[in-house]
């Protein structure tokens, strides 16, 4: 158990911007899950450096750790019935938008299916944000967005979680702008730092710019 709880840390850790720290966490709970074959402890580890990798704009790197942590968890006999960390359909949405090949069992648009008619509110919200994003690429009309991002807010204010609803509130904030509405965008961005204040530079301009 020790693996998995210092591979939890070295997540939280990752996402509040200590990524020395996160590394050196996330390798000791590598070595030690492999030593006592903790499977879940070594799918968290890998996944957190999946992301780790993600957040560098190492995308290939991302791709083939995330590949290889869900092909080692079917191949040791793991049904992942529950999402490994809150980060995994982030990595999804990227890498069906970079077109790279669906990770085994988890095609990014099977699993939006999913969530979109499940029954899960905090997935439901993050998965709303992402198909918010999807269709601002794709070209789509910004009151259309707007709504679906709103809804993305419902959820996750719901479902509590503070950092997922900052970033949806982002989203917003970046359709406001499109929009000129410039007062509306600072009132909420200023809600949507709030909110993420105490995670150091994980959100950093590589993943957020006006």
């Amino acid at each position: 158990m020790a693996s998995h709880y210092q591979a939890t840390l070295g997540y939280v850790l990752l996402i509040m911007g200590e990524k020395e720290k996160a590394g050196t966490h996330l390798t000791e709970a590598l070595k030690e899950a492999h030593l006592h074959q903790n499977i879940l402890a070594i799918l968290l580890c890998q996944l957190a450096l999946a992301y780790s990798k993600y957040l560098e704009n190492n995308i290939k790197t991302a791709y083939q750790l995330t590949v290889e942590a869900i092909t080692y968890a079917n191949e040791s006999g793991i049904k992942i019935r529950h999402y490994p960390l809150p980060i995994f359909l982030e990595l999804l949405y990227e890498f069906d938008r970079l077109h790279y090949d669906p990770v085994p069992q988890f095609e990014f648009k099977s699993e939006m299916h999913k969530l979109l008619n499940g029954p899960n509110i905090h997935l439901k919200g993050v998965a709303l944000r992402f198909q918010g994003k999807a269709m601002v690429a794709k070209g789509e009309d910004d009151d259309q967005v707007y709504a679906t991002l709103m809804m993305s807010k419902d959820y996750l204010t719901r479902s509590g979680d503070t950092l997922e609803l900052a970033r949806t509130r982002l989203e917003m904030v970046k359709v406001m702008i499109r929009r000129q509405d410039f007062d509306s965008a600072k009132k909420l961005s200023l809600k949507a730092w709030k909110g993420l204040s105490g995670f150091g530079s994980f959100f950093s301009r590589t993943h957020y710019y006006f």
